[in-house]
C-alpha cells in the first residue's frame, strides 16, 4: 500500500508551523517589551543572567558604575614656532601632554593643506623606527614631544590647519581630539 500525501495533510502541517511561528514571534515581542520596561524602570542597573549549573538560572544586578569604564583625561598644550611661513621654511611644533591617570596610548599631530589633504602626520610614537610602539603617559609628569615639518619649495600658498589626537594602544578609542586648533599661512 502506497502512502499518499494529500493537500489537506500538507495544509495541516503548514497551519501547525504557522501557529508555532506566531507563538515564537509573540514571545519574542513580549520579551522585548519586558526588557524595555525593565530598562525604563531600572535604568541605573544592568541586569544579566548567569548559568551556574545545568537547569539553574538566576537574575543578577550590578550597579552601572561597576561596568562603565572611565577613560583617561588628557590636556595637550601645543606651541608652534610661527603662524606665517614661506615654502622651504621649517615649522617647529612642541606638544606638552598631561593626563589624569597612568595610561598608554598614541599621540599624533597632523597638518592639512588648503586643499584639505594631509601634508604631515607625526609618527605614532616617540620611537620613529617603530611607529606601532605606544607611549606611556604618567600622572603629574607632562611629556613634551617635538616635531618638525619643512614645507617643500612647491608648497601650495594658503592656510594650513593643525589637528592632534591621543588614542588607545589599539587605536579604537579616542582619548583626546583637538581638530583644527591652529592655522599656519604659507605666503
Amino acid at each position: 500500500m502506497k502512502h499518499r500525501i494529500s493537500f489537506t495533510h500538507i495544509r495541516s502541517h503548514w497551519n501547525r508551523l504557522t501557529v508555532l511561528s506566531r507563538i515564537l514571534y509573540g514571545g519574542t515581542v513580549l520579551l522585548l517589551i519586558a526588557t524595555i520596561l525593565l530598562f525604563l524602570r531600572e535604568g541605573s542597573q544592568v541586569y544579566y543572567l548567569t548559568f551556574h549549573r545545568p537547569f539553574s538560572l538566576s537574575l543578577r544586578q550590578t550597579p552601572q558604575a561597576a561596568v562603565t569604564a572611565k577613560l583617561p583625561s588628557f590636556q595637550v598644550d601645543t606651541t608652534l614656532s610661527a603662524t606665517q611661513l614661506h615654502a622651504g621654511d621649517t615649522l617647529h611644533m612642541t606638544a606638552t601632554i598631561s593626563t589624569t591617570s597612568d595610561t598608554t596610548g598614541f599621540f599624533e599631530i597632523w597638518l592639512y593643506g588648503p586643499n584639505n589633504k594631509e601634508v604631515f602626520k607625526s609618527p605614532a610614537s616617540e620611537d620613529d623606527m617603530n611607529p606601532l610602539h605606544p607611549q606611556h603617559f604618567q600622572v603629574d609628569k607632562p611629556q613634551a614631544l617635538m616635531f618638525d615639518y619643512t614645507f617643500p619649495q612647491g608648497a601650495i600658498p594658503g592656510v594650513y590647519s593643525v589637528s592632534e589626537i591621543v588614542t588607545s594602544p589599539n587605536e579604537q578609542t579616542d582619548y583626546y581630539v583637538h581638530e583644527e586648533f591652529a592655522t599656519i599661512t604659507i605666503l
